[in-house]
């Protein structure tokens, strides 16, 4: 009996490793979006600073589709052109933090000024920003290749996040700059005489109970949290 395995076998069984083992996400898909970009999860709000100031504009769509469903569901596809090197480094680092198996030269690629790259996502419109449809891949296109990528939501921040983090930018230092004014507005307390000690008493002073404060909004419109999931 032959000790060997036809070659064809031997090969599939080589690569079939390979075909398991392609680009994951680290991200929990169970985590809302809109909790994501509240919570600056994707580390986005200072890339998104960096351009307002320097008056850089979002992704350009090379090709881009849109339309409304029968529930007034506005959804799209298209190919977004990172052509900028600041995109093009922080997408690089987007693809090192948030995903696994992803190969080198595709990675390195993406931060080369040389060539092109476009990014494709399936989208839907959830008022304040876009975020990516459920199970819709993402592909990824460079001068060294192209490569097909598991959604996840820090790629729809990173294309269409511009509006949504200025709004939360907005929100964090109009918060910050109101608790500032307030301190700094209150008028010193007047120094008053020490009180004689009260006589004691057989009855309990009563614990003052605090007021717990109302969590703030979130900065985002959350309409499309009372949409339903990505198409």
């Amino acid at each position: 009996m032959p000790t060997h395995l036809p070659r064809p076998v031997a090969a599939a069984l080589v690569l079939l490793p390979l075909l398991a083992c392609g680009p994951s996400s680290k991200r929990d898909a169970e985590v809302p979006a809109r909790s994501l970009t509240y919570d600056d999860a994707c580390g986005l709000q200072d890339y998104f600073d960096e351009r307002r100031a320097s008056n850089l504009p979002p992704p350009a769509a090379a090709d881009e589709s849109v339309a409304i469903d029968e529930k007034g569901l506005t959804a799209g596809i298209g190919s977004y052109v990172l052509s900028d090197p600041m995109a093009r480094r922080r997408f690089g680092k987007l693809l090192r933090d948030e995903y696994k198996g992803i190969e080198p030269q595709i990675v390195a690629a993406v931060e080369s000024p040389a060539g092109e790259v476009k990014v494709r996502v399936k989208w839907w419109d959830a008022g304040a920003t876009r975020r990516l449809r459920v199970g819709q891949d993402i592909v990824v296109y460079t001068a060294a290749g192209s490569a097909e990528l598991p959604p996840n939501p820090c790629v729809a921040d990173m294309l269409f996040g511009a509006k949504i983090y200025e709004l939360r930018f907005r929100y964090i230092h109009g918060e910050t700059d109101r608790a500032k004014e307030a301190t700094s507005e209150a008028p010193p307390s007047a120094p008053t005489a020490e009180p004689s000690p009260a006589p004691a008493t057989s009855a309990s002073v009563a614990p003052v109970t605090p007021v717990a404060s109302a969590e703030p909004s979130p900065p985002a419109a959350t309409s499309g949290a009372t949409k339903p999931g990505g198409k």
